[in-house]
């Protein structure tokens, strides 16, 4: 199990606090349930059409640990272009740029050349909202969503 070191990520928690207070955070999601795959998942529920497209970097993990890991103190954040030098001058190399926003209803995860996800996001959301857990808790189902 990973170990918290406490020193850092309150560094990392100070550093993504004074981005926000900069008003240079347009959408922030902790990886805490499900990793990277789910938070992004779930940040395009917001709106109808919003997708995304990523390119995982290599680090030497494999993309199935980058995609789902829930380790601690990672967040997922989006940044208006005109945003991203200020954004990245604050976090410096705490942060990596992994792709872009995109209005077309898709998520799409790229490693190397590998496709590693292309996605409907309101499959996505259906998925989500007619899970076991969500449907126990009472909440509407995908299709009532649409109507």
């Amino acid at each position: 199990m990973p170990k918290v070191d406490f020193a850092k990520a309150k560094e990392l928690y100070t550093l993504v606090s004074e981005a926000n207070d900069q008003q240079l955070i347009q959408s922030s999601h902790d990886l805490s349930d499900g990793g990277l795959a789910v938070a992004l998942a779930e940040c395009t529920f917001g709106r109808e059409g919003l997708g995304a497209s990523l390119e995982l970097p290599e680090t030497g993990l494999s993309p199935v640990i980058q995609l789902f890991s829930e380790s601690h103190s990672r967040f997922v954040v989006s940044v208006a272009p005109e945003d991203v030098v200020a954004f990245e001058s604050i976090l410096e190399d705490r942060a990596t740029r992994l792709g872009i926003v995109t209005n077309d209803g898709q998520l799409r995860v790229q490693h190397g050349s590998h496709e590693l996800l292309r996605a409907s996001t309101h499959d996505l959301r259906a998925a989500w909202t007619n899970g076991p857990v969500n449907q126990t808790i009472g909440l509407e189902p995908a299709e009532a969503l649409h109507q």
